[in-house]
Parts: structure tokens; sequence; C-alpha cells
């Protein structure tokens, strides 16, 4: 059975902040000295594609992507800007205009990804009806071996992973609450979470096919909803075209 939310009770976000901060601290001072590069094929590429992306759009060569990532490559082939989505590299390039081209701006985003996932997760099980021991419990999974290589590498698991329990939690809000603003959060967050890696959707769309079993699903279906899968469906349409053609 469904606890329902209240805003007007214990709102934990010192203490997981806390918590958090002293989980990630610790992974950074286990993975010190290694700059999120070296250990998979990839990273370089993830590293790299947020050059490519800052380059693109400050070349003005916007109508002719195309050829201008073929120009790039011939001149950068550890590049591979279509492979993956471009959001992730789109805040990787705004970075590197404010603390240069460095492989601790890609390995920065990913650890804060985490910090995200972690606040995220406690979250989650608050809203599930845990009390303030799971909640801060739910925050050890950082310390699985899994979790903690993924997140000592630039790559794009977790942002995506991070995006996706966002939008889950923003969903059960929405479902306990019914707030038009968790329901935009959760649209926004997997319209993200899709452009950082293309399996990002599955888990918030899942989430909400859940939900359509459920008493609240009138709330999935009312006119501003509609204008929301909309509002996200454009967000899409341009990676989604680049894909086909």
């Amino acid at each position: 059975m469904r606890m329902r939310l209240d805003s007007t009770k214990y709102r934990p976000w010192a203490l997981l902040v806390i918590v958090a901060s002293v989980l990630l601290i610790g992974l950074l001072y286990l993975d010190r000295g290694y700059d999120g590069i070296g250990l998979q094929g990839d990273s370089p590429r993830h590293a790299m594609n947020g050059v490519f992306w800052g380059d693109f759009l400050k070349s003005g060569e916007w109508l002719r992507p195309k050829e201008y990532a073929f120009d790039y490559y011939s001149r950068f082939p550890a590049i591979a800007p279509t492979l993956w989505p471009p959001a992730f590299y789109g805040v990787e390039a705004g970075l590197y205009e404010v603390f240069g081209v460095t492989s601790f701006v890609g390995r920065g985003l990913v650890l804060a990804s985490a910090f995200l996932a972690m606040v995220y997760t406690a979250l989650l099980v608050l809203a599930f009806g845990g009390g303030r021991v799971a909640t801060v419990l739910s925050l050890c999974f950082v310390v699985q071996p899994g979790f903690v290589k993924a997140a000592s590498v630039v790559m794009l698991d977790v942002p995506a992973l991070a995006l996706g329990l966002g939008a889950i939690y923003h969903l059960e809000r929405l479902a306990q609450l019914g707030k038009r603003r968790d329901l935009a959060l959760a649209v926004a967050l997997t319209v993200g979470a899709t452009l950082t890696r293309q399996p990002g959707f599955i888990l918030p769309v899942a989430y909400g096919g859940m939900l359509l079993f459920g008493p609240s699903r009138q709330r999935l279906f009312r006119r501003d909803a509609l204008l929301l899968y909309g509002g996200g469906g454009l967000a899409l349409a341009p990676w989604s075209a680049t894909l086909l053609q």
C-alpha cells in the first residue's frame, strides 16, 4: 500500500546532503589520482565529444552539421559525435569554456550525477514510506562495486541513471500529490535521460506504465499532461531525426 507524501512532515534535505556528501568524498579519496579516462575505452570519446560539440556550436556551421563532423573527425578521430545523444556533451562543452579542456570536467559531471542519484534514491525510499534509517541506508548503494566503477569513469550510465531516478521520484509524487510541477519535472528528466543515453527513457516510462494500473492513472491523461508529453516529443525530435539520416 502506497503511503502518501506529506510536505509538512519530515524533510531530510540536510541529512541527505550530509550523508551523500560524505559517501561521495569517500569515493573521491579511494579513487584519488585517477582522471576517469583510462579504464574504459569509450571514456576518451565522451571527453572529446564535449570538445567537438563546443567547437560546433561556436563554428556557425549549424546548417551543415554532417560536413562539419566529417571534417572534424578527419583531424580528431577520437570523437564519435552521433553515437550517443548530446545532452551530457552540451553541459560538458559549457564547463570546458569555464574551466578549460580537462578530463576532470567530465569526471566532475559524473560525480555530480552520482550525488544526484544518491539523493533521489533516498527521496524515493522516503516517498515509499521508509523512515530515517531506511532513507540513510538506501544511500549505501554507492559503495557497491558496480556503482563505484561506473562513477569513477567518464561514462554516461550514472548521469542517465540519476535523471531516470529523478523522473521516477517525481512520477511518484504526481501519483500521491497530483501536482503539475512534478509531472513537468518527470517529463523534463525523462527527456534529459534519453538525450544523455538512448535507453535512459526505459525506467521512467516503465514506471509510468505501472501507474496506469493504479488509482492515479487519470492524472497521466489530463490536458496539461498531454501538452507536456507533446513538448517532450518535440525536444526529442531533432536528435531522432539525426538518427534517421
